[in-house]
Order: structure tokens, then sequence, then C-alpha cells
């Protein structure tokens, strides 16, 4: 694998996944002000395969990349090692977060019970890490495609790639950004009275445009 290639893997993955986190965080603070804190307390996020959009575009993008390397790819070791380690990353995340949960019983109206919280911290570091690799996969889909030396993929097919891979991409930050501004806000057991709501309708403010 080249260098160009590698600084490739590289840098956009962290453009898209930086620019995702400064976006949320902004919002954060926009609706709670200065009470906002990465020390609030979170429930459990979902990183499963077919709820969490970073999490199925690992999934999914990491098998249609190691069929791709198998058939066009020239560096095939050095394609599937990175394949396989955004796979690890991707796993690692919610294993993070879930490690440095706090347990507490509690004792509500339908019994006792464990009670797992987070943080926010953690939780936006595990974002960090399914999001790396959801972007990453995709920046290695376009340039194993690009870069192939195979005949019958002509320069239409190429672009027509590259553009649905950009699409995909611009796509998956929106929902990034949205996705962890929205997830801190419904966890947050005070939200609903530091939120923002609208005099008349007592519904959230107008989502704040990108």
């Amino acid at each position: 694998m080249s260098p160009p290639v590698t600084a490739l893997l590289v840098l956009v993955p962290a453009i898209f996944v930086l620019a995702a986190v400064v976006r949320a965080v902004t919002w954060l603070e926009q609706y709670f002000g200065s009470a906002f804190s990465w020390k609030w307390k979170m429930g459990t996020p979902s990183f499963d395969f077919g709820q969490s959009w970073a999490t199925t575009t690992n999934f999914t993008a990491g098998l249609v990349n190691f069929a791709l390397t198998t058939f066009l790819a020239g560096s095939k070791v050095a394609f599937v090692a990175v394949n396989a380690g955004f796979f690890l990353l991707g796993g690692l995340a919610p294993c993070l977060y879930n490690a440095v949960r706090e347990a507490k019983v509690e004792t509500p109206s339908s019994g006792t019970q464990v009670v797992y919280r987070g943080y926010v911290i953690t939780y936006f570091v595990c974002c960090v890490l399914a999001l790396a690799c959801a972007f990453g996969q995709l920046t290695m889909f376009g340039t194993i495609v690009w870069t192939a030396q195979q005949p019958e993929l002509g320069a239409t097919l190429r672009l027509g790639l590259a553009a649905v891979v950009c699409i995909y991409v611009g796509l998956l930050w929106v929902h990034a950004a949205r996705s962890m501004f929205w997830t801190v806000v419904a966890q947050h057991p005070s939200a609903s009275d530091q939120l923002q709501l609208h005099p008349q309708t007592g519904t959230p403010m107008p989502w704040p445009l990108l």
C-alpha cells in the first residue's frame, strides 16, 4: 500500500469524524448552554447491526471491501489487514462504553433491578471509533475501485461509484452529527427541562441547520 493511499485512509475518516463531533458538541452547547457537562450520565446507546448506521456501514462495506480486495486490489495483504483493523476497531466501541459504565441497584415500582449508566464523554469516544471505521471502510472502497487496474472498470463506472461514495459519506456525516446530539438529549434525565421549547407548541425549537 503506497504512502498516498495510507494517508488517504487516515486523513479522510479523521476529518469527517472530527467535523461530526464538533458539530454535535456545538449543538449541545447551544441547547444546554453552560449546563452541558461531559460527565452527564447516560443509558446504553445502541451499536447493534441494523440499528446503528455506522455499525451497519462498517459491517457491510467491510464485506464488500474484502470481496473487492480479493479480485481487484493490488496490495491484497495490506488492504485485508486494514479491513480487519476497521472491523476490530468497530467492535471495540461498544465494549469500551460498557466496560466503564456505572452499575447501580434501583427499586422502581416494577421491582429491584441493576441499572447501568455510562457517561457522555465515553459515548463520544465510542462514536469516534465507530464513525472512524465507517468512514474508513467507505474511503477504502473508493480507493480500491479507483486504483484497480481492471480494464472493465471504465472511467464512467469509476466516477459513478466515486459519486455514490461521496454522497454516502455526506449523508452519514449529517446523520452522525444529529444522532450524537439527539442521543445525549434523549438520554439525559433533565433534557426536557433544559431544552429550548417553542412557547406555543411546547416542542423543541427548530432544528439547527448545517
